[in-house]
């Protein structure tokens, strides 16, 4: 038996080799070439080179396969946005055609219950109340549907203002005043006075009554219920009810899951006041949030971003300047000032302040056409503008109010009467 030469085994490992590479990068010319002189070695690569084929057709299969089956997701995702988005616009819309009719056939019935007649009956009495108890939760349906609606829909814009904590707390206890004397509850509005909070408020207020009517609903009889913040950014509704329970938590937000149930004196509702309340909260990058008190009731939180405020003063003269950003610091509001008129709307579109102070004698700009411009602007005609004016200038109070600004004050300024002119945006 004869045996090769250490360089024919090395020519051979070479050829090899190279076939090999010529399979990965499927050069068949240079697998023939390289494999020539060895039939068994040449059928091998061959059938490698075969196999290989099979599996780039396979693959290519697939692949097509894939993208149709990726082509029918997008359209039947695109089809069900759709359906969604006309759902949406139909539900909206048979909600407002009903809100008109029920509030005034409860107009009527509560018109018929207040007339002091001996033509009505006790009994006719009775079933008037029920129907207008029932029409009341009709209409407060109508109109949870409709909000749910309009942010299912994206038409909700934000317009976002400061305001007290404590004074959002009170106009939700005194909204609900009926449902809390009727159960017997006491609530507490532990809010501090200086608590700010910044948010669209009419929905931010919506959140409060939910969580206090869900408060009262869960409470019972002559139960304490706590309004409080515990960090000057949130507001907190503890009541001494049952909690929610383990199973119903994880979807208690969620439109598609019914969590509602009857309350301690079986009140009705209809499970939409917490998935909504959460959508707003979510909308204003806050949170909201519950958590059982292990056997002493639940507190649900509404949390929002802590926010500074900022006013941009405008100066048109250094006389007074830094007197008036004292004042205004005064309040906890940072301020940003600048003696180039041309910067206004510049900066406003880049840092957006929550208020205005613009001196009529700014340079390099006519003040008149920036308040014009910001009032005219759907984006920013709700931010406050403060006109500074000397007492020769009184004459201009008309024009400046005709554009839209909001107060209009002459220099210089006193301190007593300035700063609650500039509290009034802040708290």
């Amino acid at each position: 038996m004869s045996h090769k030469s250490y360089e024919e085994l090395e020519t051979e490992l070479a050829d090899t080799m190279a076939a090999l590479e010529a399979i990965r990068a499927g050069d068949v010319d240079t697998i023939i070439a390289t494999t020539s002189d060895r039939p068994h070695l040449r059928i091998e690569q061959l059938h490698l080179v075969e196999e290989r084929d099979r599996l780039l057709e396979q693959l290519r299969r697939k692949n097509v396969e894939l993208i149709r089956t990726t082509g029918e997701l997008q359209a039947a995702k695109e089809q069900a946005e759709s359906s969604t988005k006309l759902k949406d616009k139909f539900v909206s819309l048979v909600a407002h055609d009903l809100k008109n009719p029920f509030a005034a056939i409860i107009g009527l019935v509560r018109a018929v219950l207040s007339e002091d007649s001996s033509a009505l009956s006790d009994q006719g009495r009775r079933t008037l109340e029920r129907a207008l108890e029932s029409g009341g939760r009709m209409l407060r349906l109508i109109d949870e549907l409709l909000q749910v609606s309009r942010f299912q829909t994206g038409s909700i814009e934000l317009k976002k203002t400061f305001f007290s904590g404590s004074g959002s707390s009170a106009l939700a206890i005194n909204t609900l005043s009926e449902a809390i004397r009727k159960k017997k509850v006491t609530v507490v509005n532990e809010v501090s006075d200086d608590i700010r909070l910044y948010a669209d408020q009419t929905l931010f207020q919506e959140v409060i009554q939910n969580i206090l009517s869900n408060a009262i609903k869960f409470s019972p009889e002559k139960e304490r219920i706590r309004i409080y913040s515990p960090n000057g950014k949130s507001i907190a509704i503890w009541n001494g009810g049952p909690g929610v329970d383990d199973m119903i938590g994880p979807d208690l937000f969620s439109y598609e899951v019914k969590t509602t149930f009857p309350g301690t004196a079986g009140e009705q509702g209809y499970g939409l006041g917490l998935p909504l309340s959460y959508d707003i909260m979510k909308a204003h990058c806050g949170d909201l949030c519950f958590e059982n008190q292990q056997g002493d009731g639940v507190v649900f939180k509404a949390t929002l971003p802590e926010i500074r405020p900022v006013a941009l003063y405008v100066s048109g003269s250094p006389e007074g300047r830094d007197d008036i950003r004292a004042m205004v610091e005064s309040l906890e509001v940072d301020v940003v000032m600048t003696e180039n008129g041309g910067d206004v709307i510049k900066r406003i579109k880049t840092n957006p302040p929550h208020l205005l102070l613009l001196s009529l004698g700014v340079k390099d700009i006519d003040p008149f056409e920036v308040i014009k411009t910001i009032k005219e602007n759907p984006a920013w005609s709700s931010l406050p503008i403060i006109v500074l004016t000397e007492h020769g200038a009184i004459k201009q109070r008309e024009q400046v109010f005709r554009l839209g600004a909001d107060d209009f004050v002459t220099t210089p300024l006193v301190e007593e009467e300035f700063i609650p002119r500039i509290r009034r945006f802040f708290v």
